[in-house]
């Protein structure tokens, strides 16, 4: 499984792909320092709860943007047909692709909501947008939280790969993943037990979904 990764990290072009999500970001970052001070945000933690929900609804439809170039497109292409042709079991290629994304996506997602996090505090120390002190415990407890809800946000990405191959459509990926990021942008403010119990119970429906959409695909036709 672990080579069956590899080859698919070494064969697509991230290099388009990393860039507009670095631009991403930065547009988050933004976004987040003209509107976050707007709200009269009276603390750290309000304002990081924001900040997270708009990097995560960001990166959860660009991961459906990248699950679609990955395995939906091989299908409307039909270059799926001739990846089919390996001596390999098809379940093993798609689950490959799916812990790729799965990896790729949580990597994105914490270094954005980090990179954007800190963005906002340089902002915040120039121009006093939070009027409480700065401790080192609200900047752990922000660490840990930028990871559990990476994970649920991860999880929850899978499940536009559902309605995507239903009809092997790109915009049916693309428009359930800005469903569900609209759904699960608000705010968060749970404790850590409970955020890593949601990102439990969603990483299991999305793997669920997943395993769903690729049920059949051992003799299911390419071409449908």
């Amino acid at each position: 499984m672990l080579r069956l990764i590899r080859l698919e990290l070494n064969k697509f072009r991230w290099g388009i792909y990393l860039r507009n999500a670095a631009i991403a970001a930065i547009v988050v970052a933004l976004w987040c320092v003209t509107s976050i001070p707007n709200e009269d945000t009276s603390s750290y933690k309000s304002a990081f709860s924001a900040i997270s929900s708009y990097a995560r609804g960001t990166f959860i439809v660009f991961s459906s943007v990248l699950m679609s170039r990955m395995i939906i497109d091989e299908y409307r292409n039909k270059t799926a047909g001739v990846l089919f042709t390996y001596p390999i079991n098809r379940k093993k290629l798609f689950i490959a692709k799916l812990a790729l994304l799965y990896i790729i996506t949580f990597s994105l997602l914490v270094l954005a909501n980090g990179f954007v996090d800190l963005f906002f505090l340089l902002m915040d120390a120039q121009y006093n947008y939070i009027p409480e002190s700065l401790t080192n415990r609200v900047l752990l407890e922000e660490a840990v939280s930028i990871v559990l809800i990476a994970l649920a946000s991860t999880g929850l990405s899978l499940i536009p790969f559902y309605f995507g191959m239903l009809r092997k459509s790109v915009a049916a990926t693309i428009t359930s993943s800005f469903i569900l990021a609209m759904g699960f942008s608000s705010g968060i403010h749970l404790s850590w037990s409970e955020i890593l119990i949601s990102a439990i119970g969603i990483t299991a429906v999305g793997i669920f979904m997943a395993a769903l959409a690729i049920r059949n695909v051992e003799t299911q036709d390419v071409q449908d």
